[in-house]
């Protein structure tokens, strides 16, 4: 297998593997199309999951990693033939097994070696749905795991991770989010083919207390937040159609035993940092009642384009990659969200000025390393974090800190003071 050297982001911009369908049936989008699934209260676009917010969280930090090169395994050679001839889930769960889950882990791999200090057990992995735990057996496609949500669960099973990114898979044949209809759900909305997927994932994602997940299908991505329904825009919004719709929600047969259920597993282990408190039975019946649920769609055919200028459009490789990172960093649902952009590196991020390979250096102290190390160093990060080759031997430079070097001091012919520079810039080397 060939390895690549390229920064981070082109990585997991590369082109999806262009797919045949001929062979992909239409007909229901899931088997169970019983009312085993909770329904949210209302469903809106996710606005802010975009290009420019991850530019902007955690400080930037995801970004500066992002614009790194790194070494890479070549998975773009994929054959036709089993891999991209389509004809159910089954066979497009094979295509993104071989292609993004190998990039997207591939690409967890490298970064979050660079995002965690040691020890914080904080690394997440992209993995199939069986090999992660929701209670009451439900079972999803696919599933982000931790090593520290490996612990008993009520059945004293500690053989699973807790899945905290949920993700379900579906044929566009079946399913597109052209279909989703913004807004209030509303009784006539129930019996729709769109809205099935949509309450499957957001049931999976309230059996798991975890705020994202996602659906993918072989032409788009689409994430999801969910969280309750705050008072206030319950006051704007409800309405006669919300009343139906909750009304038909309390009259079918299996509510009930779906109530009780979750008044027994009121209670869900925390993974955010700093918070141990436990998700309460009223916040677990606003998300029964009324939740909200926040999409955003990222098409397959969105890649790197060639124009430097035009770089502003999510991949579904970088989505997911983006997602797990997020579900790492906080993943229980909470009533309220700040925007991505104003959200703060975490504490538990390698210090802004310290090395991403040497993370236990102190945020006040630099390695002292010899000359030459010191010289092929400087080509690390840019004053808007430039990538560089991730040898153990580099650290950040600051935008405005004097680049060492030979063809830096050759600078001194040029007047008195480029002299003293540079005199005072060998003496800072030795």
């Amino acid at each position: 297998m060939e390895i690549l050297k390229q920064p981070l982001l082109d990585y997991l911009r590369v082109k999806n593997p262009i797919v045949f369908r001929e062979k992909c049936l239409s007909g229901g989008n899931t088997l169970s199309k019983g009312n085993n699934y909770l329904i949210p209260g209302r469903i809106d676009k996710w606005e802010d999951f975009d290009y420019d917010s991850l530019q902007s969280v955690y400080d930037g930090a995801l970004y500066r990693v992002l614009k790194r090169e790194f070494s890479y395994n070549d998975f773009s050679t994929i054959p036709r033939v089993p891999f991209r001839e389509l004809s159910d889930e089954d066979s497009l769960d094979t295509l993104l097994t071989k292609w993004n889950q190998s990039v997207v882990s591939e690409a967890l791999s490298l970064a979050q070696g660079c995002l965690y200090k040691p020890q914080t057990n904080k690394n997440v992995y992209m993995a199939r749905g069986g090999q992660a735990r929701i209670p009451e057996k439900y079972r999803p496609d696919w599933a982000g795991i931790q090593a520290k949500t490996l612990h008993a669960n009520e059945d004293g099973d500690a053989s699973k991770s807790k899945n905290i990114l949920p993700g379900d898979t579906k044929v566009s044949k079946k399913w597109s989010s052209r279909d989703i209809v913004p807004g209030l759900v509303q009784a006539e909305h129930t019996s729709g083919d769109w809205l099935r997927p949509l309450n499957q994932l957001y049931t999976y994602c309230v059996k798991a207390n975890a705020r994202y997940g996602y659906i993918i299908t072989d032409q788009e991505l689409v994430v999801i937040r969910i969280r309750p329904i705050l008072e206030s825009e319950d006051s704007q919004s409800t309405n006669d159609s919300q009343e139906t719709w909750q009304d038909f929600a309390l009259a079918q047969d299996d509510t009930p035993t779906l109530q009780t259920s979750f008044q027994g597993t009121a209670h869900f282990p925390e993974n955010d940092e700093g918070n141990g408190s436990t998700m309460s039975s009223p916040t677990l019946k606003k998300m029964r009642d009324h939740g909200r649920l926040e999409y955003k769609a990222i098409p397959w055919s969105n890649a790197r384009s060639r124009d430097p200028r035009r770089c502003d459009d999510l991949t579904v490789n970088l989505a997911l990659w983006w997602l797990h990172i997020m579900a790492s960093v906080s993943s229980n649902i909470k009533e309220h969200y700040a925007p991505l952009k104003e959200v703060a590196q975490p504490t538990f991020f390698v210090e802004e000025n310290s090395s991403f390979v040497l993370s236990e250096t102190s945020e006040n102290t630099r390695p002292k390393l010899p000359i030459r190390s010191r010289k092929r160093s400087c080509s690390l990060l840019s004053g808007e974090g430039t990538a560089s080759d991730g040898s153990s031997n580099d650290y950040p430079v600051d935008g405005d800190r004097p680049r060492w070097g030979k063809k830096r001091l050759r600078a001194g012919d040029e007047g008195n003071e480029n002299k003293r520079q540079t005199r005072s810039m060998v003496v800072l080397q030795n």
